[in-house]
């Protein structure tokens, strides 16, 4: 997708633009608002497929966890099918985008971090609820995961803008 495009985003917010770290952590609590509910919905709408498809992408995420940027990539599809099992096309539609202009932005901040911290727990957490269709669980569990993220974000763009300043 392109700047101005379809969806008028702008250009400070399309992949590839520096801006973007510095725009990581509005994009994240952008998100954790679409995916907690995104959450909520999916275990309330979750089908067979959908589960079967969650458990491969959560296994995907798991073998992944030695290198960050591979990480980073199954991590969004994992956040992604999330919003696909809500059935819910906005929902789906806003993660499909968020998705576009984070993973670059994701690869560097987990890179900087160097390992899973806690996100696999919270995947998997969050799946059990989607697998038991207990929504409000599995909205507390999406949104402590997008808290402790946010956090981290927090600490890695304060980081980063020291070092654009010289200030290390």
């Amino acid at each position: 997708m392109r700047a101005g495009g379809q969806f008028g985003i702008p250009e400070f917010l399309c992949p590839g633009n520096a801006y973007l770290q510095y725009g990581l952590l509005e994009i994240m609590q952008f998100r954790k608002g679409i995916e907690v509910e995104a959450a909520r919905l999916a275990a309330e709408n979750a089908t067979e497929e959908d589960i079967v498809l969650l458990r491969e992408l959560f296994e995907q995420c798991t073998e992944g966890r030695k290198n960050m940027r591979t990480f980073a990539s199954r991590n969004t599809d994992f956040h992604f099918e999330i919003a696909k099992t809500s059935h819910n096309v906005l929902y789906i539609k806003m993660m499909e985008i968020v998705s576009r202009m984070i993973l670059p932005v994701m690869q560097d901040f987990l890179d900087a971090q160097g390992a899973d911290i806690d996100s696999t727990f919270y995947h998997g957490m969050v799946l059990q609820c989607v697998i038991n269709h207990k929504p409000e669980e599995a909205a507390f569990f999406m949104n402590r995961h997008m808290t402790l993220i946010i956090e981290r974000v927090e600490k890695y763009v304060q980081k980063k803008k020291l070092e654009k300043n010289g200030e290390n």
